[in-house]
Order: C-alpha cells, then sequence, then structure tokens
C-alpha cells in the first residue's frame, strides 16, 4: 500500500478582490485542520495537485515522512536556530530590527548571506 498525501486545493478556483493582485485562485488549505495556508493563481500553471500543512499542525504532529522543505523553510529554521541558541528564544519584529541595525549580530550575518544566495 502506498503512502499517497491528500490533495489541498480547492476544485474550483475563487475571485478574490481583496488580495495585493485581485484575480482568480485557487484556495489551499492544511491538509489536518483546514484553514486556508495560501493561494495559487489559476492562471500560473496548470493546477491539478498540491499539498501543505499549516505551521501549527507542523508543530503539534509533525512533518509526514519524505516531506520536502522549501529553500525559504529551511532558511527560517536555521535563522530561528540561530535565534535560540544566541538570544534563548525566537526574537520579536523590534528585537529582529533593533539586531539589523547591528552589522556585527548574527541576524545580520544571516541577513547579509542570504542575500547572496
Amino acid at each position: 500500500m502506498s503512502d499517497t498525501l491528500p490533495n489541498c486545493l480547492t476544485r474550483t478556483p475563487t475571485i478574490n478582490w481583496s488580495l495585493p493582485e485581485p484575480g482568480t485562485w485557487f484556495y489551499l488549505h492544511c491538509a489536518n485542520c483546514g484553514i486556508v495556508t495560501s493561494y495559487v493563481r489559476a492562471t500560473e500553471l496548470p493546477v491539478e495537485y498540491a499539498f501543505s500543512l499549516c505551521n501549527d499542525c507542523v508543530e503539534k504532529y509533525g512533518e509526514p515522512a519524505g516531506f520536502t522543505k522549501t529553500p525559504d523553510d529551511v532558511f527560517r529554521e536555521k535563522v530561528e536556530g540561530a535565534m535560540r541558541e544566541r538570544y534563548g528564544h525566537v526574537l520579536t519584529q523590534p528585537e529582529i530590527e533593533l539586531e539589523l541595525d547591528n552589522p556585527s549580530s548574527i541576524i545580520s550575518l544571516l541577513a547579509r548571506d542570504a542575500r547572496r544566495s
């Protein structure tokens, strides 16, 4: 028996004028709790299948075996790990802004590294 992840896209696209780029979008829902996690523009690619988990469900239940991560997710985890190691917690937005002003802080170094990638 093979493990198949559920399709998390709505079956029909929805016109949404409230997004930064109004138009026709497919909603992407969390496979576990059902909240909307993202949107896919109907005209960007042939939309047939997509799987998604929200951050809360991943934290609570973990990721499925073999689940792939985007480079942004990997970078975000690297930054959060550096924050916990250096500061003992994940920094708030105002704390991050203060650290970015300091060119020798770990946050500034990671930000510069991300721009080079």
